[in-house]
């Protein structure tokens, strides 16, 4: 469910799409209003799994922080 959280708000605040593969896994693309960010995908299951796995050094909130960091300057 954290996963879905972090996934939702990004794309609630951004844009963007979910999309599925059986490598990859469940991921967010076509991030941006406009769709401006189309070659980029975002694992949002995998940052979250990192944080139980890995603990405080892969926190979420640092995660989000840094991905509008890169939105807000055209990557």
């Amino acid at each position: 469910s954290f996963g879905s959280y972090l996934g939702e708000t990004i794309r609630r605040a951004h844009g963007g799409d979910w999309g599925f593969s059986k490598e990859e896994g469940i991921y967010l693309h076509q991030i941006g209003r406009n769709g401006d960010y189309k070659g980029a995908k975002i694992f949002p299951f995998t940052q979250a799994r990192k944080r139980f796995e890995k603990g405080e050094e892969e926190s979420l909130a640092s995660y989000y922080k840094t991905l509008v960091y890169v939105l807000e300057n055209k990557m």
